[in-house]
């Protein structure tokens, strides 16, 4: 089993610049979606890492469209090959629309599409034998401390987290 890890892409970045959102479409279309065609394998993960979106209060129509467009062909690799959740999207900063809660998000419009998992609160996932702790957007530091401390007992492995790692000590 693989895991294919992409971060932050920011999806309308630079005010929903057309030229950017170009760029980032043509990666996803020219590089990132044949690669995963080209090394698929049944049982294998994507998780993005948050930041989906670049603007939390308003996403333009074009953006919208590309966006559900690439998560709709990642789902045909993901999706129609397992039947299960292997498209795992954390919740960033720039994905939620007040930075106090993450209850209403950008990125609730992905949920529709079969295969794709939102993380909207903490929890354990097991990928293969390996646990992860899945940690979207936490509001302060001491939130994501007490994250850390309530999940400890479970004994992950890695964290995939989007949160500031400075000053983030764990045991």
């Amino acid at each position: 089993m693989k895991l294919y890890i992409v971060s932050d892409t920011h999806m309308g970045m630079r005010s929903g610049s057309q030229e950017w959102l170009k760029m980032t479409n043509d990666w996803f279309n020219d590089d990132f979606i044949p690669e995963i065609k080209k090394t698929f394998e049944p049982g294998d993960q994507l998780v993005h890492v948050g930041d989906v979106f670049d603007n939390r209060q308003s996403i333009s129509v074009p953006v919208q469209h590309a966006t559900i467009d690439i998560f709709e062909k990642l789902s045909k690799i993901f999706f129609e090959c397992s039947g299960q959740n292997s498209i795992h999207i954390l919740l960033g900063n720039h994905d939620v629309w007040k930075t106090t809660t993450n209850e209403i998000t950008s990125v609730d419009c992905l949920k529709y599409i079969p295969g794709v998992k939102i993380y909207k609160e903490p929890e354990i996932v097991q990928f293969s034998d390996i646990k992860f702790l899945i940690m979207p957007w936490r509001a302060s530091i001491d939130e994501e401390r007490q994250c850390i401390e309530q999940f400890k007992k479970e004994k992950p492995s890695y964290i995939f987290c989007h949160a500031d790692v400075k000053n983030m000590l764990t045991d």
